[in-house]
């Protein structure tokens, strides 16, 4: 084999790895959050769509104004929306969140 097939090789690894491994740790993070994070209200500012794909949903950063205690917060969440999901946040929308204590601006939406 070719130091070029090598090379190619490795790049396709890291490039799967980079993708895959953003979704994962998303998914354990919001695992968690969910699990043990401070129960709270959002509301959506905006959702837009990453042009990614998983399992055919799209992936879409969602803008959100989560109301705290010590008052609103800034977050982002990115993560793969079903068509049902992104009906239920539209901008202007209130949503239910959870939100680590230690770091409010890491949110997971609560759904039914």
């Amino acid at each position: 084999m070719s130091t070029e097939n090598i090379i190619l090789i490795i790049l396709i690894v890291i490039s799967l790895g980079i993708g895959f491994g953003q979704t994962l740790i998303g998914r354990f993070t919001r695992a968690g959050i969910l699990e043990d994070g401070v129960a709270g209200k959002a509301k959506v500012l905006k959702v837009v769509d990453t042009g990614r794909r998983h399992n055919s949903n799209p992936v879409v950063n969602v803008h959100l104004s989560v109301a705290t205690p010590d008052g609103a917060i800034a977050a982002e969440i990115t993560q793969p929306l079903s068509a049902v999901r992104l009906l239920q946040l539209q901008p202007g929308h209130e949503v239910d969140v959870k939100y680590d204590a230690k770091t409010p601006s890491r949110v997971a939406i609560v759904f039914d």
